[in-house]
């Protein structure tokens, strides 16, 4: 993809330009050519007539602007980079931005990508929300495909390094644009959050999981997720699928390292030597040479000979983090206080049914990060249904899908949401735009009935139905 930047800071080395910088390292390790054009210092007048208008005489205006127009018709992009002044834009970039709109047929032919990059030394939130509103107007005037913002509030040069989150953000925002199409435009720019975990490494605070996705189906699946922007893929041993997982993995053009890959060890692959072979097994069907994340899927059987197994990997660096799921606070404490590495994920059912107050807390005490496997419960006990949960995401202009996975990661809890749609996938993903109040928090505690919808490592009848699962699997029994 060809991107152009246009910097109308006057400031070459100020905060915006810095984000700027940050972007063009980003999208050019992506494999896309950038070109800066300097529009702050560049020979700019305000238009005074010329063809692209309409004017059908020889054309008078004499400046950079016409040697500029040629690139931008070329791009696929535009990255408009500004300080922020009390009436938006940089004076020379405005003018430029004018002058576009002057061959905007051209470019509204073309549905070039944008984004918008701004810094400024105060934080005015009424600043930020002209500017904003300049960005979006043009976008809808030409006809751009916004591909996201970066807004360095509070963050003038000499400061800028005191809030790198923002450089960060400009560097992956140019780091995840998707160079494929496959008919649904270029893929949105969606800063997934990442969480650190115990032991250092980073993980992405929303991923894609597998389960009961059919083998024959999980390929396409898994495919189209990381398209749309997902890093974060979670499989397991028992989902049957993890060829497949391995397929999409292969054939998606993302590099490896970019991508995070979780499998799980079943009940009758526990015990050391018997975990050891399963992680061979996953790593095979896989075909990687790594995890990111391997997971003891049931806090049953010899879970204590498997943790040895997955300490030794570990240490031979074959796994990047461990964990466990479904450990309920006295399993946790218990396994913690005999290991020598504890935990860095359990994952848990979670969900506005069942919020598990005393787990989190528990899990924070012991440095453990919680993930919420089946945020949606799988629809159960009328979830979708709460009028509750409905009014607030009418509230947000949001699904009630966004607003429960909303709900989990504005309290430090990964999410791993599942559907082979790409426009469910879509929305899914588009959470990290708006934030829930503390009124919506409050009301959505309201909703918590302190039990599980779909597994209770507790009950006899669970108990009985996760043990046979390979050859029946059942959802549930509660």
């Amino acid at each position: 993809m060809k991107i152009i930047v246009l910097e109308g800071s006057p400031n070459q080395h100020g905060s915006s330009n810095m984000l700027a910088d940050q972007f063009i390292r980003g999208a050019e390790e992506a494999g896309h050519t950038v070109k800066v054009i300097d529009a702050a210092h560049a020979d700019i007048h305000p238009c005074i007539g010329c063809i692209h208008c309409g004017y059908e005489g020889p054309c008078v205006q004499k400046d950079d602007v016409e040697q500029f127009r040629q690139d931008i018709l070329e791009a696929d992009m535009m990255v408009f980079v500004t300080p922020l002044y009390y009436y938006g834009m940089s004076a020379q970039l405005k003018i430029l931005i004018d002058r576009f709109c002057a061959f905007n047929s051209s470019i509204q032919r073309k549905h070039m990508k944008s984004a918008l990059l701004a810094a400024a030394w105060n934080s005015d939130g009424w600043t930020f929300d002209a500017l904003e509103a300049h960005y979006k107007t043009l976008v809808h005037y030409l006809n751009l495909k916004d591909m996201g913002m970066v807004l360095g509030k509070g963050c003038g040069t000499p400061s800028m390094t005191q809030h790198s989150k923002y450089p960060e953000k400009a560097y992956e925002l140019g780091k995840k644009l998707n160079k494929k199409s496959h008919g649904f435009g270029f893929m949105e720019a969606i800063m997934i959050e990442r969480i650190k975990l115990n032991n250092g490494i980073e993980m992405p605070m929303e991923g894609f999981g597998v389960f009961q996705i059919p083998e024959e189906d999980c390929e396409e699946a898994v495919r189209t997720a990381i398209e749309e922007g997902y890093q974060l893929i979670d499989t397991a041993s028992s989902y049957q699928n993890e060829e497949a997982v391995g397929r999409a993995i292969r054939s998606c053009g993302v590099p490896r390292e970019e991508l995070f890959i979780t499998t799980k060890a079943y009940i009758q692959q526990m015990g050391y030597e018997n975990t050891k072979a399963a992680f061979e097994e996953s790593l095979q069907k896989l075909r990687l040479e790594y995890l990111d994340l391997y997971l003891i899927h049931m806090p049953f059987g010899d879970y204590y000979g498997s943790w040895r197994a997955l300490e030794e990997l570990y240490k031979e660096g074959r796994i990047r983090s461990i964990g466990v799921c479904n450990f309920l606070p006295d399993r946790l404490l218990d396994l913690c206080y005999n290991v020598e590495i504890r935990p860095q994920i359990n994952q848990i059912e979670r969900h506005p049914h069942y919020q598990r107050k005393a787990d989190l807390e528990i899990m924070r005490e012991l440095g453990v990060q919680p993930q919420a496997w089946a945020p949606f419960a799988e629809g159960l006990k009328g979830l979708f249904d709460e009028p509750l949960l409905k009014a607030i995401a009418e509230k947000h202009g949001k699904t009630l899908a966004q607003i429960i996975l909303r709900w989990n990661v504005q309290q430090g809890v990964i999410v791993i949401p599942k559907s082979v749609h790409r426009e469910r996938m879509r929305e899914n993903l588009n959470i990290w735009d708006f934030a829930l109040d503390k009124a919506d928090m409050e009301q959505i505690a309201g909703l918590d009935k302190d039990c599980p919808s779909m597994l209770d490592t507790r009950k006899i009848s669970e108990i009985k139905r996760v043990y046979d699962y390979l050859n029946n699997p059942i959802l549930t029994s509660l």
